[in-house]
């Protein structure tokens, strides 16, 4: 089945000139990546604005007894990065105290999202040029090919 797809056989029709280019494509892998988490990451810091920031007196934290595995280590990996950044949680604290947290969540929401614009742009940059090159590879094979046929 697979050997009859049309992505094979696309893939087969490319492979030659895609064999250089290896290390390129890994790095635009990479750099989508990095741009995907870029644009997602600012989520994580809408709860430690909710809970120390907003809404202070109502943070309780959630019970996790109904957690699967995935959702236990999703809650306890943003609970250790909430504590890394922003330390424990202060209910009773005064306006500056709250100033001072809402203003570090701002600034790292805002750091993360730089970051993310950065991956997308040079994302959009690295996977165009390898694009072109691949394209103007292709079209140098192909007239390579027809010139050499001959001509009876």
């Amino acid at each position: 089945m697979l050997k009859d797809s049309s992505l094979r056989k696309v893939f087969a029709l490319i492979a030659p000139d895609l064999r250089g280019r290896w290390l390129g494509l890994f790095g635009a892998m990479l750099l989508a990546i990095v741009a995907t988490v870029g644009e997602k990451a600012p989520l994580l810091v809408v709860k430690p604005l909710m809970d120390r920031v907003l809404f202070t007196e109502e943070a309780v934290a959630a019970d996790a007894q109904d957690e699967g595995g995935l959702a236990w280590f999703a809650r306890e990996l943003q609970e250790d990065f909430t504590h890394l950044v922003f330390g424990a949680p202060v209910i009773d604290a005064d306006k500056a105290a709250l100033s001072r947290v809402l203003w570090r969540v701002l600034s790292i929401a805002a750091l993360m999202t730089a970051i993310g614009a950065a991956a997308t742009f040079a994302f959009t940059l690295l996977s165009r040029r390898i694009a072109l090159v691949t394209v103007i590879d292709m079209r140098q094979r192909l007239a390579r090919h027809l010139v050499g046929l001959s001509m009876r």
